[in-house]
């Protein structure tokens, strides 16, 4: 129960002095059960599962105030500034001028975003915010400030993942990669690449010195030796990730899909830190596995379909972008397969 008599219910709008609040955002008030159970079915589109609370050494961060389950949404969000990056005044005046479209509640929440020199000249903090803030959409052709997104921090070991949704390209979906429990701090990867996840500590570190903060996650604080056995494991997953097309430039399918397996082993050594990598992960070991099988009469692997399966079922869990990569994945490795039997019969008879 919370005392609140300027807060009204939330389904029949009545005004009391003690009102029920809503255990999964805290921020919605019934004066009653019954109210309460009416109302969800509109209120659960908007409920938020967790609190932006000031992080010892980060700054502001978000934190679940609820457990949140596996590929849940948790956050969507569209941008309050968009900017065409061939837009050559990107910082300039067009900045500027989106910035002033804004209500005086959205500009103070915005110019509230992380400044990198909060003593610095005024009249560029706004671009500092956006340099700062800002997240490439359209396939980096622009860049999109939210007022939320951005208070998420970075783990090498992301609970969280961001792609786009199914209204819009820029309007961003934020949704748990792992089981989240009540308590946790919601972390995004912001290197989330094959080129940059994968590389040792200290590399990645440089990688991240870009947002000018040094990474102290659960894998970055590892003891020495644990931290040496992780870059190995991590520095393995990316030797093998480049090995794959270099045999496929000769047709060594085998060896192509020895390197996809070794791939795949070695991330599921650090499952929990590179949840978002396996869908690609296992379709490219499935579609080794294909074109092996279109070689040689059989398949060569037991469990085969149960790769698709599973790409399929993480993609469903993280998103509308996730789902268009694999649907677009499948597709190309089908198309790839009636391509060799057309256009290369002299492949089969090797």
């Amino acid at each position: 129960m919370s005392e609140d008599s300027k807060k009204s219910c939330g389904d029949c709008g009545k005004v009391i002095s003690t009102l029920l609040t809503c255990s999964g955002c805290l921020s919605q008030f019934y004066c009653s059960v019954s109210c309460q159970k009416s109302n969800w079915k509109v209120h659960k589109k908007i409920c938020k599962a967790y609190k932006i609370l000031e992080i010892p050494g980060k700054g502001f961060g978000m934190v679940a105030i609820r457990d949140i389950k596996q590929g849940e949404l948790i956050l969507r969000e569209e941008p309050v500034i968009l900017i065409n990056k061939k837009n050559s005044q990107r910082t300039g005046k067009e900045l500027q001028r989106q910035f002033e479209t804004l209500t005086k509640e959205t500009q103070a929440s915005v110019m509230n975003l992380h400044d990198d020199n909060p003593t610095g000249e005024n009249d560029k903090k706004l671009r500092r915010i956006f340099e700062n803030n800002g997240i490439d959409v359209n396939q980096g052709d622009a860049a999109a400030l939210y007022l939320n997104i951005p208070r998420i921090n970075h783990s090498c070991a992301a609970n969280v993942i961001w792609g786009y949704s199914k209204t819009s390209i820029v309007s961003k979906e934020v949704r748990s990669l792992r089981a989240i429990s009540k308590g946790e701090e919601l972390l995004a990867n912001y290197i989330d690449s094959w080129e940059n996840s994968f590389l040792n500590h200290r590399d990645r570190q440089a990688r991240l010195r870009k947002w000018k903060f040094d990474c102290s996650c659960s894998v970055c604080d590892l003891p020495k030796d644990l931290l040496h056995i992780n870059d190995n494991i991590r520095e393995g997953i990316l030797r093998q990730h480049q090995l794959v097309p270099q045999y496929m430039a000769k047709w060594d399918v085998s060896k192509a899909l020895a390197a996809a397996k070794e791939k795949l082993k070695l991330l599921l050594q650090i499952k929990n830190e590179v949840l978002s990598s396996l869908p690609s992960c296992y379709l490219e070991v499935y579609e080794m596995a294909r074109i092996q099988q279109l070689l040689s009469g059989s398949s060569p692997l037991k469990n085969q379909n149960a790769l698709l399966v599973e790409a399929e079922s993480l993609s469903k869990f993280y998103g509308h972008s996730f789902l268009v990569s694999y649907q677009a994945k499948v597709k190309a490795i089908e198309d790839e397969i009636q391509d060799i039997k057309k256009n290369n019969p002299q492949i089969l008879k090797m």
